[in-house]
């Protein structure tokens, strides 16, 4: 994931300049001032534009103060959504570059986490690069006055575990991201969250993640943001179970950059969004990290709601109740845009319906076989006496008839034929004319 601010930086001899700027509509002011700077005297000190707070060393900058309008809030309904569930006592692994624990709006949501990186130990619950401070935002920021920035379940605890070192965007070993789904299941939380990924599949990682969904904790991977044309496959999205997300811009469309695969299944905002920056305050950022952060914090609230759900069950919620999409021939399996609210408030029945159960007939009785062969010759002697009452009755009735008719035929005699020799007379008049 790539942030899309702009930054320029100038250094002079005796001193540094350094300029910062996020809205793309103060580039010509920054330009300007960046100028200035440069004309000052060698002796000039480090300028930080208003609203920001000075980075770390070899950290990335602080973000800007001034109040954003994220698209991302409106089009996944998040302001209806909180009412129906806030992901209240959900636990989400980020597994990432680390989480600002001290961000003001994450403060006291946020564990210790650990670092599985190796040579790196410690906790997670810091972040030098800003990208697991930024998915986390789109996880579980809260609200904080009229910043206009939240996320999916504000009041879900975030578990950071720092699997990648500073570069924000370096491919992670298999290896340490297998480490730190193990963490993550061992740290008992309830949704996995892998922003980043791995371009090369391992045994190690395929076990941890089937570790996790048969511990029932659905794991949410990003599906990547190769470079140039190339679309390797990205792990452990394309893992068997796992899902995966791609980045959409605000035209619900797929991101050009993100990866691609008929192993993604649901989409989220991926482009040009507002979320929270380590040190401070918010950044615009890209990419498939932060659109599986709204993924993850759709499926902790499907989780508070219903703590029962399989990891199976959750994508199914979740995909059935998606907002479709432009389709695109690279993501054929793609059912669309995340849709929290529908995922929450609509019941999915399934299309090949339940099986019936099981039919078993019921165990025969058991009988005494004297009784059984008494019963059968009962049946054999009512059978023969009512067949013998019949034939008595027909030969009754045949006697009776026969005496009435004097024994004579029942068929009556076949009619006259008519005589033809008989010449026709002349007709006879009945009133004769009185003359």
């Amino acid at each position: 994931m790539r942030t899309t601010y702009r930054r320029l930086r100038g250094d002079l001899k005796d001193g540094g300049v350094n300029i910062q700027w996020y809205p793309r509509r103060y580039a010509r002011l920054g330009a300007a001032a960046a100028a200035l700077a440069m004309l000052a005297a060698p002796t000039a000190a480090a300028l930080v534009w208003p609203g920001t707070a000075a980075a770390a060393p070899n950290c990335a900058d602080p973000g800007t103060t001034a109040k954003q309008t994220n698209w991302a809030r409106p089009a996944l309904a998040l302001d209806r959504v909180t009412p129906l569930s806030s992901g209240a006592g959900q636990k989400i692994a980020v597994l990432s570059t680390g989480v600002d624990g001290q961000h003001a709006q994450l403060r006291g949501r946020v564990d210790a986490g650990a670092s599985v990186v190796p040579g790196v130990p410690g906790a997670g619950n810091t972040d030098c690069s800003g990208l697991g401070t930024q998915v986390a935002g789109a996880v579980a920021g809260g609200q904080l006055g009229d910043t206009g920035v939240i996320g999916v379940a504000p009041n879900a605890r975030i578990v950071p575990i720092r699997v990648a070192d500073q570069r924000a965007g370096s491919e992670v070993s298999p290896a340490v991201l297998a480490a730190g789904i193990n963490a993550a299941v061992n740290a008992k939380v309830d949704v996995i969250c892998v922003p980043v990924v791995a371009y090369t599949d391992s045994e190690e990682l395929e076990a941890a993640v089937r570790a996790a969904i048969a511990a029932g904790i659905p794991v949410v991977a990003a599906s990547g943001d190769p470079p140039g044309q190339d679309n390797p496959k990205p792990y452990p999205a394309s893992s068997p179970g796992v899902i995966a997300v791609t980045a959409l811009n605000a035209a619900g469309a797929v991101v050009a950059r993100a990866g691609s695969g008929d192993f993604v299944t649901l989409g989220a905002p991926g482009a040009a969004v507002v979320t929270l920056q380590t040190g401070s305050g918010l950044v615009v950022v890209d990419g498939t990290g932060v659109a599986a952060g709204y993924v993850a914090g759709a499926v902790a609230l499907l989780q508070a709601k219903n703590a029962k759900l399989s990891p199976a069950a959750v994508e199914r919620q979740l995909t059935g109740t998606a907002t479709p999409t432009q389709p695109t021939s690279r993501n054929k399996a793609l059912a669309g845009m995340v849709n929290p609210y529908r995922a929450l408030s609509e019941t999915l029945v399934l299309t090949s319906g339940a099986p019936m159960p099981g039919y078993e007939p019921p165990p025969a009785a058991k009988t005494d076989p004297a009784k059984a062969r008494a019963r059968d010759r009962a049946l054999i002697v009512a059978a023969g006496a009512l067949g013998v009452a019949v034939l008595v009755g027909m030969v009754a009735i045949g006697l009776r008839t026969g005496r009435r008719r004097s024994w004579r035929p029942m068929l009556a005699p076949p009619p006259m034929e008519p005589n033809d020799s008989v010449e026709a007379m002349a007709p006879v008049l009945l009133f004769e004319e009185q003359r």
